[in-house]
């Protein structure tokens, strides 16, 4: 494992650059990674496993090209099929495995091969699928990168976007990564853009901060770099990337960028660039980890099944109790109750909150105030669908199809002093929708 600095208060530990941590005693792996995809165990108890062996692959055999298999983190002996929470509070089944043996990836020096530059697109997208690439540019609907691919290659010309920062303004993890592994980044979104046959790649990075150099691939693919004043939420999530795009860079092929395009995010090109340029399967992840309840917080390189509790020890144990811990960020994330919840692909940051940095959460009937309508960025009811979408009174079936627009950008809870779940009921009616 190691940390990149991310300077706190005086009172805090700071890590040194790219620590070795310790391993956790076990793991437990979910068979749920993406939105998409659910995964079926390919291993037994009492199977030994290696690094970086497949334990999971898709439960429906129409997935099996494009769905991102599941690897052994750690080397070692598969105790059982248990029960697991995910990040985002659901139920899933998980396989524990109990590190025992030798590391066939971690520690081991590995040259980054250029020979990808060579291979078919198609052969590419089959690599990300096998060595288990998530696209984690939608925390809340992560989903394989290979699948993404192959559903934007029905365009004709499609786009690759590439955010360099974080949709959460409370969350720093892609912002970090891209500053210190910049290299590794660009190599990710050159490959991704070969895999995809991209017409061109959008680079959008913070105003603020170093401007993206792609110039090693750009005789193979066009590219801009795009500045985006991050300080505007919600500057970083799909539709508000891709209107920007088309509203400063009228020129082709960027004027047509949209929904079908590919958008990614640092972690994903990461991801992508330890896959193919260093053929290891994905097993690991950097995530930020900070809150009051700890004495030092950072970027950790964390294994993929390690609960939540053992990263807390990562970073030197509670020095209070934690009343609240919020998986991807204040704005866009999610809570979960349990220090037993495993790491998975979709996980970028966990903030351990202590009592006095959490408000009052009790709800109470709508006031009527109009703040969830003055915040929306697109200018909807969320009041009145919040409304229609818990049974309480129901709504014009026109509005009702505006919820379509919701981006989940969640500022209408933020603002809401009735403190109710708004954001939440507005995705439970699209759910509904389009299961029907």
């Amino acid at each position: 494992m190691g940390i990149v600095v991310r300077t706190g208060s005086a009172q805090r530990k700071h890590f040194p650059l790219a620590v070795d941590g310790f391993l956790p005693a076990s793991v437990v792996v979910p068979l749920t990674q993406e939105a998409r995809c659910r995964c079926t165990s390919t291993v037994e108890p009492g199977q030994v496993v290696q690094e970086g062996d497949v334990i999971a692959r898709p439960l429906f055999s129409a997935d099996t090209d494009h769905c991102a298999l599941i690897h052994a983190p750690v080397p070692g002996v598969v105790d059982a099929v248990v029960a697991s929470e995910l990040p985002d509070g659901k139920q899933d089944l998980g396989i524990k495995i109990r590190l025992s043996g030798r590391f066939s990836y971690l520690g081991k020096h590995t040259e980054t091969r250029d020979d990808w530059q060579q291979k078919n697109p198609d052969a590419l997208v089959r690599s990300l699928a096998q060595n288990g690439v998530v696209n984690t540019f939608s925390t809340a609907a992560p989903q394989s990168l290979a699948y993404d691919i192959v559903q934007s290659r029905e365009k004709k010309a499609p786009l690759l976007l590439v955010r360099l920062f974080d949709e959460s303004p409370s969350r720093l993890t892609d912002l970090l990564l891209y500053e210190t592994f910049p290299e590794a980044v660009m190599r990710g979104v050159a490959i991704t853009a070969r895999a995809l046959r991209a017409h061109a790649v959008a680079l959008l990075y913070d105003r603020r901060h170093r401007v993206p150099d792609f110039s090693a691939y750009a005789d193979a693919i066009p590219y801009g770099a795009i500045p985006v004043d991050t300080r505007v939420y919600p500057s970083g999530l799909k539709r508000a990337l891709g209107a920007f795009v088309r509203s400063v860079r009228t020129d082709e092929p960027f004027i047509h960028a949209g929904d079908a395009d590919v958008y990614v995010d640092v972690s994903t090109m990461l991801s992508v660039c330890t896959a193919i340029a260093d053929d290891t399967p994905v097993v690991r992840r950097y995530i930020t980890v900070e809150g009051d309840c700890l004495p030092a917080y950072g970027l950790i390189n964390v294994t993929l099944g390690m609960s939540i509790a053992a990263v807390a020890e990562q970073c030197g144990g509670f020095i209070r109790t934690p009343t609240v811990i919020i998986i991807n960020g204040l704005m866009t994330g999610t809570t979960t109750p349990s220090l037993d919840t495993p790491i998975t692909k979709s996980v970028k940051s966990i903030s351990f909150l202590s009592a006095h940095r959490v408000y009052d959460g009790r709800e109470c009937a709508c006031i009527g105030c109009g703040d969830c309508r003055r915040a929306c960025p697109y200018h909807l009811a969320p009041d009145i669908l919040y409304e229609h979408a818990s049974g309480w009174r129901r709504a014009d079936a026109l509005l009702v199809q505006s919820a379509a627009l919701c981006v989940s950008c969640g500022l209408c809870n933020a603002v809401c002093p009735a403190r109710l779940p708004i954001a939440e009921f507005i995705s439970l009616l699209l759910s509904r929708k389009k299961e029907t």
